[in-house]
């Protein structure tokens, strides 16, 4: 321990010397640490460090773990265990370390060692102390305490679990909080710890050695208000992917759908399948990586939107605070550590032109995002920049509000393209958002009770029973989706721009101005006077103030 306690404290010495003092507290871009060549098994992370547990084979007869800690500011690794007891790491339910407050906790020991205690070590000074003299399992740190499980005794008969918590810092007694009697000693599969409750996974194991379904239970950690979780996933490996953030449960169930709970009020709320391996939650989002698609997906509940993070083959994401990790197999062989800020794997994030020319998307460099496939062809093919605007998102998957299914959707400054697989063929592959309708509803503005226009009326449309008014009329009748008619017909009009929905009327818009303006299925037409006689109607920026509203910063 003398010897690693020299050397972090070295290491950090050095490191932090030469970097400004916000480097030292956050990480500000994305960082690939190379692992050793092991195996991976488990990542921890914050805003500041990364740290992760790989198993070692230098031959047949020997494997051990060692633990590696990097400072994200410049991806420097500044401390290593080495050559750990591989029994206290291996197990795959869950990891025996934990990260966070700028402290590393983990379960010390070499092979043949007993007993083999936890232990803590402060990353900026190099301080280490004893948590617990032996067994401190699935350790978790929150709100300036640490949490472990002491099971006794180890192997196939009946044992006792007690979850332990104590301050983290300083001298201290821990306090028992749950008391757990267990047929084996490896019933208890995994554990998180936030600052009000506890999360377990335990096996449903029988006497002779037979094995149900693990059950996910949840507590306060007053030890109140105990709650058994019974429809999680259920795979012959026995692990549950589960994450406790706050009173954010989030688990899948037994049909791989991804679960969001608050465990106080019981609310719980569902999205698609993900076949989901395993799981990490932040204050908003959630990630995984699944079965099904190689690399990191994550999931805005506030938006209901899925959205692709990696798409190499990568394992074991965890977030901290504003910070996302994770294993990812390297080009050249092997794994690395990728650390990304959340705010950069975004749909709205800004992207590389270099990666969209790799992958033959046209990049726009006024909003940093790339069009490809259906998309672009739509966009080329039905008025470009002049109707839709510029890309403002990526592509990814969100829940339409008038049917519940998940859809890829794109946003544009001006419209919402959403694909439609089961239109492949047609020219309806690709079909536009009504945000027009969207936006009135958001507004708490109901379209259909607004007063309507008389049959008389030039350019009247009896299905919303108003009419286009003049000014905007001419932009309507010779601008629509290219459906293979002469000229552009009503149809083609209408694909693109919907049925109007309100009487024309004077309204003060975000930018200020107070012009006229009438509101259609998928757009807002805006009447401006003194611009030009082809720029007098202009669209409005629907789509972009959505993106604005999804808090993607």
């Amino acid at each position: 321990m003398r010897r690693i306690i020299a050397t972090i404290m070295v290491v950090l010495g050095v490191l932090l010397a030469g970097l400004p003092p916000q480097a030292a507290q956050a990480a500000s871009h994305n960082i690939d640490i190379p692992t050793g060549g092991g195996i991976p098994l488990a990542v921890r992370t914050t805003s500041t460090y990364v740290a992760w547990a790989e198993e070692i084979q230098p031959n047949r007869f020997s494997r051990y773990v060692n633990i590696h800690v990097a400072l994200l500011a410049n991806g420097q690794q500044i401390l290593e265990l080495g050559q750990l007891n591989v029994s206290n790491y291996d197990a795959q339910y869950g990891a025996t370390f934990a990260l966070g407050d700028g402290v590393l906790v983990w379960r010390d020991g070499t092979s043949g060692q007993s007993p083999n205690p936890l232990k803590a070590i402060d990353l900026q000074n190099g301080e280490a102390w004893v948590l617990a003299e032996n067994s401190g399992l699935y350790p978790n740190i929150a709100g300036g305490n640490v949490s472990w499980w002491d099971i006794s005794p180890l192997g196939d008969a009946p044992a006792t679990a007690r979850l332990m918590v104590r301050p983290l810092r300083g001298a201290a007694t821990p306090t028992e909080l749950l008391h757990l009697g267990l047929e084996h000693s490896d019933d208890l599969r995994d554990s998180r710890m936030s600052n009000s409750w506890v999360a377990w996974v335990q096996a449903d194991a029988q006497p002779g050695g037979q094995y149900g379904c693990p059950t996910l239970y949840a507590v306060r950690t007053d030890g109140s208000d105990q709650q058994l979780i019974n429809d999680v996933v259920c795979h012959d490996d026995q692990r549950v992917p589960f994450d406790l953030y706050g009173e954010r449960l989030a688990y899948v169930d037994r049909y791989n759908l991804l679960v969001e709970r608050n465990p106080p009020t019981g609310e719980v709320r569902r999205s698609g399948p993900h076949a989901n391996i395993d799981l990490a939650i932040a204050s908003r989002y959630m990630f995984w990586n699944s079965a099904a698609i190689a690399g990191i997906q994550g999931y805005d509940p506030a938006t209901n939107s899925t959205f692709p993070v990696s798409t190499a083959s990568a394992a074991s994401p965890a977030v901290g605070e504003d910070t996302l990790a994770w294993f990812e197999q390297a080009r050249t062989g092997g794994y690395i550590v990728r650390v990304q800020p959340i705010n950069t794997v975004l749909p709205s994030s800004p992207r590389s032109a270099t990666a969209a020319a790799a992958a033959g998307r046209s990049f726009f460099p006024e909003t940093w995002h790339s069009l490809g496939g259906e998309f672009r062809n739509f966009w080329r093919h039905n008025g470009g920049l002049a109707v839709f605007g510029f890309p403002l998102t990526e592509e990814f998957m969100q829940q339409n509000a008038s049917n519940g299914a998940d859809y890829t959707v794109q946003y544009l400054e001006r419209q919402r393209f959403e694909f439609h697989p089961e239109n492949t063929g047609t020219p309806y592959v690709v079909l536009l958002g009504r945000l027009g309708a969207e936006a009135l509803a958001a507004q708490g503005r109901d379209w259909q009770t607004m007063p309507k226009a008389s049959p008389n009326t030039p350019h009247y449309f009896a299905t919303t029973g108003q009419a286009i008014a003049p000014e905007f009329w001419e932009y309507w009748r010779t601008h629509g989706l290219e459906l293979g008619d002469r000229g552009v017909s009503e149809r083609e009009a209408l694909a693109l721009w919907g049925y109007p929905l309100t009487p024309p009327s004077y309204e003060t818009l975000p930018t200020g101005e107070t012009l006229l303006v009438q509101w259609f299925e998928r757009a807002r037409f805006e009447y401006h006077p003194n611009n030009p006689a082809p720029y007098r109607v202009l669209l409005g920026r629907l789509a972009a103030d959505n993106v604005a509203s999804f808090g993607w910063q």
